[in-house]
């Protein structure tokens, strides 16, 4: 029975006409729908599975909790903690801008992985190479053109390339392929209502999945730490370095007193006390600043200890057991609702096109 004989297209809002012309097409709707969800079926059995690890951690600072306590016990030893912090917190809002740094992904993509197809460790860069290297092969079209270009463009692209050997911020294509699909498989939530942070990281594997996760979370702190303390770790360099030339003026003149009163054990002259008195007020002196920039080093090791930040981890990357993608049910459903629709849609697009023919050449 066709679509014209129960006569739906002179009623277009009766709906009870529709489903009794489906029903009557249900062997097409049918079958069209199974082969879609069959197509389905080895469609999302033909996909790799993937892997998601996630970590928590949630950033703290010592200084505003522990620095009744370091000043108590430092005023002990004499040493003044009463100096202004002049450090430099990094907002969590800006951690995901952490993670984009030249400096930072470059690392990243060096770092170990376990995997377990290897069954060895492996860094980030060689675990995808072999990905990159197929889609370079793949793409035929893409290589003869860049192919041409190199050609055509030959003088502008040795320069570039010249510059990219001067340039410290220069990537190559490779390290831009692999820095993309650390974007698309590691990703940094921040939640400042609730005051955590969340690492995820999408693998092939588990094992690797965890072990993105863990190596981003170490990486992100060291650059948080890094930042947070350049600025007191530079001053202790400084006063590290002063010390040394402090201590050898204050060793030659102590070694220079010591020779004076050996060499004249008794006085008997003016000139010989003054003398005396000379080197004794500049061994005191030298003795003052070395012990002064002791302190100054004690009291800036404390400093850095209190700006260095804290990060409690909340949840641990543990190795997930079951797969995070495919999605093997929700892909065989979309088949079979794509399927139904289609062959609903072909089997009206057919009666009001045979309608059309009918009237036309009627």
């Amino acid at each position: 029975m066709k679509l014209k004989e129960i006569k739906v297209l002179h009623n277009p809002l009766n709906y009870l006409l529709y489903l009794k012309f489906f029903y009557l097409k249900k062997k097409f709707i049918i079958l069209f729908t199974t082969i879609f969800i069959i197509i389905g079926v080895i469609y999302s059995l033909s996909i790799k599975p993937e892997y998601k690890s996630t970590t928590i951690i949630v950033p703290q600072s010592n200084k505003q909790n522990d620095i009744g306590a370091i000043n108590s016990i430092a005023s002990i030893a004499g040493i003044n903690l009463n100096n202004s912090y002049n450090s430099v917190d990094i907002s969590p809002n800006l951690y995901p801008l952490l993670i984009e740094n030249l400096s930072f992904l470059k690392s990243i993509i060096n770092k170990d992985l376990i995997s377990i197809d290897s069954n060895k460790k492996i860094s980030f860069k060689n675990y995808f190479s072999s990905d990159i290297n197929k889609e370079k092969d793949s793409n035929f079209f893409k290589i003869l053109i860049e192919n041409l270009n190199n050609f055509l463009f030959k003088s502008n692209n040795e320069n570039e390339s010249n510059n990219e050997i001067i340039s410290n911020y220069a990537i190559s294509k490779t390290d831009k392929s692999l820095i993309d699909i650390f974007h698309s498989r590691v990703s940094l939530e921040v939640l400042p209502l609730d005051g955590y942070i969340e690492i995820s990281a999408i693998m092939p594997e588990p094992i690797a999945a965890s072990e993105m996760a863990n190596n981003t979370r170490i990486q992100l702190q060291e650059e948080i730490i890094n930042f947070k303390i350049k600025k007191a770790e530079s001053k202790l360099n400084f006063l590290l370095e002063r010390l040394k030339d402090v201590k050898k003026t204050y060793d030659l003149n102590k070694s220079a007193l010591a020779k004076f009163k050996e060499e004249n054990k008794s006085i008997n002259s003016i000139f010989q006390q003054n003398k005396l008195d000379e080197l004794i007020a500049e061994n005191s002196l030298s003795f003052n600043l070395y012990s002064d920039i002791k302190k100054q080093i004690e009291n800036q090791r404390i400093t850095v200890k209190e700006e260095t930040p804290v990060f409690t981890i909340i949840k641990e990357p543990i190795v997930p057991l079951e797969r995070f993608k495919p999605k093997r049910k929700s892909i065989v459903i979309n088949f079979m609702l794509f399927g139904f629709l289609l062959s609903i849609f072909i089997l009206l697009s057919k009666s009001i096109f045979e309608k059309g023919i009918s009237i036309l050449f009627k």
